[in-house]
């Protein structure tokens, strides 16, 4: 089963690899972001996906990683907006996909920390568990951006 949830507005350049991960970027004038700031610096662009799945137990940047991912895994992939001053999201995607018996449930799919302005980054990603008749998993994954554009991810 494939569902997904998405948040912002849609807008996409040039693509690139970084470490074998999906990135896309451009520059732009300013951001499409409403609730981002109207300053004249030249703002960029950087799509990224990450994956967790269950063969692996973590998450990695980049899309469908094999066979770990066939029985269970949560995929996000999110477009920020940065200027070395500001990051902010244009939209963040979390989609599953997963196979019997194991089930994917999404608690949460968003983004924390919009502006950077507290940490200097923001994230967004997902919470969710895995389930199967033995019990219940909860997890969560992250992909994180700085001000400069500097992508990782995290999560459990």
């Amino acid at each position: 089963m494939k569902k997904r949830k998405t948040f912002g507005s849609l807008a996409l350049a040039a693509s690139l690899t970084l470490g074998g991960a999906a990135i896309s970027g451009s520059a732009v004038a300013e951001p499409s972001a409403s609730s981002s700031p109207s300053t004249a610096s030249t703002w960029h662009t950087k799509t990224v996906t990450a994956t967790w799945c269950l063969g692996d137990g973590h998450a990695k940047l980049g899309g469908y990683h094999g066979a770990s991912c066939f029985l269970a895994e949560e995929q996000v992939t999110a477009r920020f907006v940065y200027n070395g001053t500001s990051v902010w999201q244009h939209f963040v995607d979390c989609s599953d996909n997963h196979t019997f018996p194991y089930n994917v449930k999404e608690t949460w799919c968003g983004y924390w920390n919009n502006g950077g302005s507290s940490y200097g980054y923001m994230n967004g990603g997902a919470n969710f568990k895995i389930q199967n008749h033995f019990g219940s998993y909860s997890h969560y994954m992250r992909i994180n951006c700085d001000k400069n554009g500097r992508v990782w991810v995290s999560g459990g």
